[in-house]
């Protein structure tokens, strides 16, 4: 009687082969959420003169075009629809941020993202971060709030880990997890005095550091504030790093 049934191992194998790579997390492809964002000009920069802030944050005018921007960060279910693994430190959670992804990885994602879909998926520049961080403009020391417990999954509530998206208060702009959970990638260079760099993205091949934005699961509270800005090498992996898409209007 098994002999019946040879000819079915070749598909069983298949079958457990999806199962074991992808089906675990329920990896269908869906579009990314993205919300729109009205251009205009604010005051970008600390708002707040207190103890926490630093030098690299000044106070200064920047405008921006009208673009969109995701809603959540990034899952591991998204990047494991679109790259079949999932580099996450923190795997086994779908609807988390994914992390673990250098900048290359970033743009490896945006690019096959892009083949998959036709469209122009980017990384947001810094000054683009932060006016959708603040709404538009908002001096709030959060994004969306004066309190970080509201909107953000930090060292004093996330028990050790990022969390499913989407879970704490949005800003004003509808867009959550902006302060907390992982970091951001941006696409622009290091620019410490703000003469530009901020409103631009970064040529592939420049070797320079690039701006990650936001805070994460593991940092305490002044990490987390709007302005704060930090940055490393483009091939850097950490558990704390993610990224959100960005898309100009067309």
């Amino acid at each position: 009687m098994l002999k019946r049934f040879y000819h079915l191992r070749p598909m069983l194998a298949v079958g457990l082969a999806l199962l074991l790579t992808g089906c675990e997390f329920g990896a269908t492809f869906e579009d990314p959420h993205l919300v729109p964002l009205k251009g205009g000009c604010y005051q970008m920069g600390s708002h707040v003169d207190d103890l926490n802030r630093r030098d690299n944050e000044r106070l200064h005018e920047v405008c921006v075009e009208e673009f969109l921007i995701g809603k959540y960060e990034v899952t591991q279910k998204e990047w494991r629809a679109i790259m079949r693994r999932n580099p996450s430190r923190f795997a086994k959670c779908p609807d988390c941020p994914v992390e673990s992804v250098s900048w290359y990885d970033a743009m490896d994602y945006i690019e096959r993202l892009n083949e998959r879909t036709g469209k122009n998926y980017r990384l947001p520049t810094e000054a683009e971060w932060e006016y959708a961080c603040r709404a538009g403009g908002q001096p709030d020391r959060y994004c969306g709030s004066e309190l970080a417990d509201a909107v953000a999954w930090f060292a004093n509530n996330s028990d050790g880990t990022p969390q499913d998206v989407g879970t704490r208060q949005a800003n004003d702009a509808t867009l959550h997890d902006m302060s907390g959970n992982v970091w951001e990638w941006t696409c622009s260079l290091y620019d410490a005095d703000y003469t530009g760099g901020e409103q631009r993205c970064a040529d592939f091949r420049h070797p320079g550091p690039r701006v990650f934005r936001g805070g994460s699961w593991e940092n305490s509270e002044h990490r987390l504030r709007a302005a704060a800005r930090y940055r490393t090498i483009p091939a850097q992996h950490s558990s704390t790093i993610g990224l959100r898409l960005a898309h100009d209007v067309e």
